[in-house]
């Protein structure tokens, strides 16, 4: 599992506690472990430096073994965030500016409903080492 805690991310004065489910896209089945991060406005996936992460996250939470995650830190209102996904044993997902939260998003608020993430394959993970 990832271990992942972005110490030196600000906590905005008020938002929008996200919440979400994580599901494994082939199988529908709850992806535990996952890691949901709302970046800061204007991270593009060109400009996301991994070895520097907590520069650009605005939020993040981790998802508990059904799936389940709710943020650590509210996400300011109005805004238009890029959303990235990492799961061990799966393809990170970045999807720039997926969601947009109006200026009277409510307390707690599911901008997704589920979010889908794919595993790695033979063709999309880490090279298979067997001959």
């Amino acid at each position: 599992a990832l271990s992942f805690a972005p110490e030196g991310v600000e906590v905005p004065a008020e938002g929008a506690y996200l919440q979400t489910t994580v599901i494994n896209k082939a199988d529908n089945r709850p992806v535990g472990g996952a890691i949901v991060m709302v970046l800061r406005p204007g991270v593009t996936k060109s400009s996301l430096d991994m070895n520097r992460l907590e520069e650009s996250i605005t939020a993040w939470g981790q998802a508990g073994e059904d799936g389940s995650v709710v943020f650590r830190q509210p996400v300011p209102a109005p805004g238009t965030y890029s959303v990235l996904v990492l799961a061990t044993g799966y393809t990170p997902r970045f999807t720039h500016n997926e969601i947009t939260l109006p200026p009277d998003a409510p307390a707690a608020f599911n901008p997704w409903g589920t979010i889908e993430i794919v595993p790695f394959t033979a063709a999309s993970g880490p090279q298979n080492l067997r001959k």
